[in-house]
């Protein structure tokens, strides 16, 4: 028997609604014109982003002619001020010279009394000198006499054989027992002039400061900083409020040491507002990118550096964290380190960070304008520039040359 054939699947066209014919060329042109308003919109919004752009650039074009201008006014008062300095110190070299004139005179004078006088009080000269000169000589033979009573001779003439073994045995003993003191009195000598070193070395105190604000501390000019001068100092290290600091460029040589560095008890840091300075040697600032915001304008950061300056006490300051000196101002609004020769981070170093355009302040145009002399040479090289007792230093790179030259200056200080 013949199996049943299944009904197969007619396949149909889409049926078209019944009613108004579809209009196709209507449903191009909506779709066209739908595209075109779309993308008159971008061209829109094209030249609007592009005449913001433009007013942007005219704004700032502005405002470095402005600064031009402030920076040309600074500097005509600047030689202004120069040429009064000038001026008071050749009236004050004037002056000196003057005094230094007039006293030598008066000592000329006085030493022309004195020899007319000299004949009558030679002869008491003399026996002054013969007073002296006998005291010397008492002395000198209270010595040979203290030394004659030592050395006691022998006497042994008259002595036979078995005398003798017992007095070359005693002076055997003798000389023993004088070698053991000897030998003790040296070691107590060398114990003595590690112990005069230690206590040299740890008498000095440094005022190590960091900052808190974000991004932080650079893991690797702390590192180095603090392994090197807590070997020399005794270091107390501070944050504004006493807060714990955060770290930056963490990597697999300095993340196991920050690690440990934290549980210690010495890593809690001490407020800086509570540090007397005058109790302190030198101060350190490692490498800080957030110096700019909070020790950049730290009132109590300014007072310590005052004191710095006034005592001529050594001052180390790293790559970001040179911006911490921008506090130290005078009464009269002018730059403590007016005159000096600064380094800091470079241009091309700063454009580095994330956060460049919101930068409160660029160190090089700060010191630039507050009279003193800023030089910096290639990004990530080595570069410290040392002007009396500041010792600044370029970048994370220049963190060990600077500490060298901070331990040097504090040794030869002593």
């Amino acid at each position: 028997m013949f199996e049943e054939e299944k009904p197969r699947m007619k396949l149909t066209g889409p049926k078209i609604p019944e009613g108004e014919k579809v209009d196709f060329d209507d449903i191009q042109k909506k779709r066209q014109n739908k595209d075109l308003i779309e993308l008159q919109a971008l061209i829109d919004l094209h030249f609007e982003n592009r005449k913001k752009e433009e007013e942007e650039l005219i704004a700032l074009k502005e405002r470095i002619e402005k600064r031009r201008a402030e920076r040309a006014e600074q500097q005509r008062t600047r030689a202004e001020k120069e040429k009064e300095r000038q001026a008071r110190q050749m009236e004050e070299k004037a002056r000196k010279e003057e005094e230094d004139a007039r006293r030598r005179a008066d000592d000329d004078a006085k030493k022309k009394k004195a020899l007319s006088s000299m004949g009558a009080q030679y002869s008491s000269y003399l026996a002054r000198a013969d007073q002296k000169r006998g005291k010397k000589q008492t002395e000198r033979e209270k010595k040979r006499k203290i030394l004659a009573e030592r050395r006691k001779p022998l006497n042994i003439d008259h002595l036979n054989e078995d005398k003798l073994r017992e007095k070359a045995k005693e002076l055997h003993d003798w000389l023993c027992h004088l070698e053991s003191e000897k030998f003790d009195m040296s070691e107590k000598l060398k114990k003595q002039k590690y112990e005069i070193v230690i206590l040299r070395i740890f008498e000095l105190k440094c005022f190590y400061l960091c900052s808190l604000s974000l991004p932080g501390v650079s893991a690797q000019s702390f590192y180095h900083s603090y392994t090197l001068c807590n070997t020399a100092f005794n270091l107390q290290i501070a944050t504004p409020g006493g807060k714990p600091m955060d770290f930056v460029e963490l990597d697999e040589n300095n993340i196991r040491w920050i690690q440990d560095f934290r549980m210690k008890p010495y890593s809690n840091p001490a407020k800086l507002e509570s540090i007397d300075g005058a109790r302190y040697n030198a101060i350190l600032i490692p490498n800080c990118p957030g110096a700019m915001v909070d020790l950049a304008t730290s009132g109590y950061l300014a007072k310590i550096l005052q004191h710095f300056c006034a005592e001529k006490k050594p001052i180390c300051v790293v790559g970001h964290g040179v911006a911490a000196l921008c506090c130290a101002t005078n009464q009269d609004k002018s730059w403590i380190f007016e005159g000096y020769s600064i380094t800091g981070p470079s241009v091309f170093e700063l454009v580095r960070r994330k956060d460049f355009a919101s930068l409160p302040v660029i160190v090089e145009d700060f010191v630039k304008d507050s009279g003193a002399t800023y030089s910096a040479t290639e990004p990530d090289a080595v570069h410290v520039v040392i002007d009396r007792h500041l010792i600044t230093g370029q970048n994370d790179q220049s963190t060990l040359t600077a500490i060298q030259n901070l331990i040097l200056f504090c040794n030869a200080r002593k």
